[in-house]
């Protein structure tokens, strides 16, 4: 029934895509694997599992969180001190005093934001490095995300 439906729309019936399409589902248990295979060995000869997932508490994603909304805030503050820029540009000499305190406000609020992130990474810093046994975890591969993020808005 359904080949010859297809037929008559040209022959776009594919076996492999509907034998696809009855997979198992990713709601069901999958079958449990060897956890040796997951080891490899890097070139010291050192066993180690390809991807540790650690378990991500919730204030290591409370705090990835945090630091990612302040980072947003530079991002924010980056956009605004441009904008200002250009005003400052095309500003009359009466208005260059107003634009300059506006300036110095997010520059400064800029400042307080980045020290508070750098005083964070630090704290977290030396946390992981007492607590993370693998250097490959999931955790450790967040924060040196969030870290690299934070130097390309600063």
């Amino acid at each position: 029934m359904a080949t010859d439906l297809f037929d008559e729309l040209g022959g776009t019936f594919d076996g492999g895509y509907a034998a696809s399409a009855m997979r198992p589902s990713k709601w069901e248990k999958p079958k449990k694997k060897d956890p040796m295979d997951e080891y490899t060995v890097d070139d010291l000869g050192h066993e180690s599992t390809a991807l540790t997932v650690d378990d991500l508490d919730d204030n290591f994603l409370r705090m990835r969180d945090e630091v990612r909304q302040e980072i947003q805030k530079i991002v924010g503050h980056n956009t605004e001190v441009k904008n200002l820029s250009n005003k400052y540009r095309l500003a009359s000499a009466h208005q260059y005093q107003t634009i300059i305190v506006q300036m110095d406000t997010v520059v400064q609020t800029n400042t307080a934001v980045t020290t508070q992130i750098k005083w964070r990474v630090q704290k977290e810093r030396t946390v992981l490095a007492s607590t993370a046994d693998n250097v490959n975890s999931l955790k450790i591969k967040e924060f040196n995300a969030l870290v690299h993020q934070f130097k390309a808005a600063c």
